[in-house]
């Protein structure tokens, strides 16, 4: 494995889950949403990201929180 991702080992650790879509949906729930399933089936995680987001570096928040356009409901002077 590369430093530059986290280790399957790792990603157990901080999950507490071996199957793989219990993993990815756990760290999706802890903010790790760059996280994603291999075409092996394995849990990829970039460091880099892990490590911003227990920093509090990403957040990510308004983005996973939809909302609607209503520019066009607000009256034009």
């Amino acid at each position: 494995m590369s430093d530059l991702t986290l280790s399957p080992a790792e990603i157990e650790e901080i999950t507490g889950f071996a199957m793989p879509c219990k993993q990815l949906q756990a760290l999706r729930e802890q903010g790790f949403i760059r996280a994603h399933r291999a075409r092996d089936g394995r849990v990829i995680l970039e460091r880099a990201h892990y490590l911003a987001v227990c920093a509090g570096q990403f957040n990510n928040s308004k983005a996973l929180t939809p909302s609607a356009n209503t520019a066009w409901m607000k009256k034009t002077a």
